[in-house]
Parts: C-alpha cells; structure tokens; sequence
C-alpha cells in the first residue's frame, strides 16, 4: 500500500475514508473532497494488518472501483465493514460526476458541485473504409446479393455500419469461421436452405481462424451451403499494418511468405478460389457462383492494403462526361468521392 493521503481539516463532523486505485483515485483527488483518500499500489493481495488499522481508525470506510466489487469484496472477507457499489455503478465508467453523485448519496459530501453537461446533437460520422480499401468491392457485392453474412474483427468489422450494413454478426477473432457451420445447422433444422457467407481477415486467419478450418473439415457436408470469404490484403491494418504470415509478398524487409491457398489446400479443403476484387464483375461472378453451390467454398480475395502499401494503381476515377448521377459510386462511401454541381450537369470527383 502506498502513502496514505489524509485531509487534515474535515469540516463535515467525524472521519470518513475512501479506498481507490490507478485512475479512480485521480478522478477522486479532481473533487478536492474533505476526506481521507487510501490509494492501493498493489489491489492484490490487500496488507490484512495495514486495512485492519485503518478500520478502527474511521468510522466510514468507501471503495471507488469501476465494474466488479473486487477490492470491496476483498477488505469484507478481512473483515473491514465497507460500502462501495451500494452507491457507484457495476456498469460503464465512472467519471467525477458519478463518484460525486454516488457520494452525496453516501452522506459524504453534502451538496453537489458539478453538473451535468447534456450531449448535443451532432452529425453522424461512422468510421469508414480507406480510400482505396480492396474490401469495398466485397461488401459492395455482398450487400447487393442480400446474402447472411458473419463478420469477424479486423477492418472488415465496419462492414456492419453505414453504407453497407452487410455483416451481421461480430463476435470475436476467428469466430466467423466457427460461426457459419452453427449457423447453417440451425437453418437448415428450421428447413431455410438460404446461402449464408462468413469473412475473415488474413491476419485473423493465422492469429485464430485455422482451428476453425480444421474444424470445418470434420464437420461439414456436401448438403451445406457455405462460403467462406478470406479478405487477404497481406496485412494486420486494423491495428497498424503489422505484418503478418503472408506479408513477406509485398515487404522486402519481411521474409514471411505463407500461402493462405496452399495451407487450406494442405488441409484438404478443395473447393478454394483467388480473386484479385478489384476485378470487380470477376469477383461479382465467383461470389455469386459459389452462392448457390451445396458444400464448403473459400475464396480469398487477394488485393493488398491501399493504405500500407502506398499502392495508387488502378485509379478509378469517375468520368464527367458520360455520369448521368445514378450516385452508385457514392452509395460505396469511398471518401474522395462527393458530389458537385456546375452548370449544365453533375460532376463527382
């Protein structure tokens, strides 16, 4: 336990003392309150013969922790008579209005000094793929074909936000894959035969998703309708562009070169298909193919990260002189596209 931080002067009457740790105790010393803070170095274990001194020597003892009751519980079995989460949140953060609010509430302090500042209504602004992104195309196509998709964490997790909304369903890392099986056995045991589509990312493929494709040996059958899209863009660029397995393809500093096709090959898995996506009614087509066909399909989707790989080309660009402002390009929310009137027709740069 480190130095123990006491008020001399406490104007409300008789000793009171508060235990807290890490932020909570910063977060209670911005109150400037009259009372007696305690800051725990170390939460676990608690000194038995340092809280029993404190014990006797105040008459109120209150713990300041965020979620579970963990240090309250812990100075309960010592024997220390406490309160804490009678009076603070098990949920969320606690910020200085909450820990005053939760106080007043515990006759500690006896008026309120913050207030609460209403939130205001803002404009919406969702994250959103790269300008650039190889994912887009995917989740373009996905959207249109209306098929049940199982997302995974990577970048391709905005695919549940606008403009495309086309996963539903975002779990964990690797749990698409697991997912997808489940899902098809509980439809097809509803008697719904639709097609359902998971995606993963190639650096969630070698993190956590390769059980998941043993697994899928062992238990799919050709009545199955399963397609499994593996977005390969030869990066970890959710987190930062670490590399991962696959990247030494396009990083002459990285001698990883793992090939997402021969490892699934290698596992016997045989119906699996690249498709660079940016060929985009290629992709369209194999995407939409292998939809309607009973049985395992993986595609891998093998365009590397615009952002990591400073990649420029092909540079799609919308021509003024034949674009009748059908707004498709824009339905995509790639940022670089907007619309813009001049006289006589629409433009979109």
């Amino acid at each position: 336990m480190k130095e123990i931080y006491i008020v001399p002067k406490n104007p409300i009457g008789f000793s009171r003392g508060s235990f807290s740790s890490g932020l909570m105790y910063y977060n209670l010393k911005e109150l400037n309150l009259p009372v007696s803070i305690y800051k725990l170095g170390m939460v676990y274990p608690i000194s038995t013969r340092k809280v029993r001194e404190l014990g006797e020597r105040y008459e109120k003892i209150i713990v300041l922790e965020e979620t579970m009751p963990f240090i309250e519980n812990e100075l309960k079995r010592k024997g220390i008579e406490c309160e804490g989460k009678r009076y603070f949140s098990f949920t969320k953060e606690l910020h200085i209005e909450d820990i005053e609010e939760g106080l007043f509430n515990a006759g500690v302090v006896r008026e309120r000094r913050l207030t609460r500042v209403e939130p205001m209504d803002t404009v919406s602004r969702p994250p959103m793929f790269c300008a650039g992104c190889p994912h887009r195309p995917i989740f373009d196509i996905l959207k249109k074909s209306k098929v049940k998709v199982i997302g995974d964490i990577g970048c391709y997790s905005m695919a549940v936000l606008p403009a495309f909304e086309a996963a539903h369903t975002n779990i964990s890392m690797g749990a698409s894959v697991g997912m997808i099986k489940g899902m098809n056995k509980a439809m097809r045991q509803n008697n719904d035969d639709e097609p359902i589509a998971a995606v993963i990312g190639d650096g969630t493929f070698f993190h956590s998703g390769l059980p998941g494709f043993v697994n899928l040996l062992h238990q799919a059958d050709e009545e199955d309708n399963m397609t499994l899209i593996v977005l390969d863009n030869r990066t970890t660029a959710m987190t930062g562009g670490q590399p991962n397995a696959s990247s030494g393809r396009y990083n002459v500093d990285d001698d990883m070169d793992a090939s997402i096709k021969e490892i699934l090959n290698a596992m016997r898995i045989k119906n699996v298909i690249e498709v660079d996506q940016f060929d985009y009614n290629k992709t369209r087509e194999i995407i939409n193919g292998e939809l309607k066909k009973k049985g395992l399909s993986v595609i891998i989707a093998t365009r590397p990260c615009a952002l990591r790989y400073k990649i420029k080309e092909p540079y799609f660009y919308v021509d003024p002189e034949i674009c009748i402002g059908c707004r498709s390009c824009v339905k995509t929310n790639c940022p670089p596209i907007r619309m813009k009137k001049y006289e006589g027709s629409i433009s979109l740069l």
